[in-house]
C-alpha cells in the first residue's frame, strides 16, 4: 500500500495543496484506495462559524498518457462554533461519483471503487471559509492506495526477493 498523511494549518480564504500519495507502479493495475481527513484544531476569539472544504484530486497516468481528475472525492466539515471547536471525526471514503457521462446532465452518476492506472498522483487541496480573519483550522489529510492483486515476478523465480524479506521477513 501507498499515502501518507499531511497536515494542514489554514487562515480563512487560504487555499492549500499537498501531495499525500505518489505511486509509479512497474505496469498497469486496478488500484483500490482510501481517502481522509480529520480537523484537529480550530480557534476563533469570538463565536463563529467555520467550513473546511477538502477535495482530491488525481492525476492517473499509463505509460506516457496521464489524466487529471479534479474533485475525485470530495468532503465539507461545517465548524458552528470555532470557540469551542472540537478534534473533528474521521470523515473517510473507499469510493467516489464518477462525473455526468452526457450532455446536458442526464443524472447517470455512478459509484466508483477502483480505477486503473500505473501511476498515481494524489493531491489534498483544501479551503477554510469563516468571516473572522484571526480564525484557524488544522486538519490532516490522508491518502492510501493499493493494488487489487499484487503479484510479484521474484514468486516464480525460487522465491528469493532483493528485497531480504525471505521467509516473512
Amino acid at each position: 500500500m501507498w499515502g501518507s498523511d499531511q497536515q494542514f494549518d489554514l487562515t480563512p480564504g487560504t487555499e492549500l495543496s499537498k501531495q499525500v500519495s505518489r505511486v509509479d507502479y512497474g505496469r498497469p493495475e486496478t488500484w483500490t484506495f482510501l481517502l481522509a481527513n480529520k480537523v484537529t484544531a480550530g480557534f476563533a476569539p469570538a463565536p463563529v462559524a467555520g467550513t473546511v472544504d477538502i477535495a482530491f484530486d488525481l492525476f492517473i497516468g499509463s505509460g506516457r498518457s496521464t489524466i487529471s481528475v479534479r474533485n475525485f472525492v470530495v468532503f465539507q466539515v461545517n465548524i458552528p462554533n470555532l470557540t469551542n471547536a472540537a478534534v473533528g471525526p474521521l470523515l473517510w471514503a473507499t469510493t467516489a461519483q464518477s462525473p455526468q457521462r452526457t450532455f446536458p446532465p442526464a443524472g447517470n452518476e455512478f459509484t466508483i471503487s477502483e480505477f486503473p492506472a500505473q501511476s498515481i498522483n494524489a493531491q489534498a487541496r483544501v479551503l477554510f471559509t469563516c468571516v473572522d480573519p484571526l480564525a484557524t483550522v488544522s486538519l490532516v489529510a490522508s491518502g492510501f492506495f493499493s493494488p487489487r492483486t499484487h503479484v510479484r515476478p521474484e514468486w516464480f523465480k525460487g522465491g528469493t526477493f532483493k528485497g531480504g524479506e525471505n521467509d516473512g521477513m
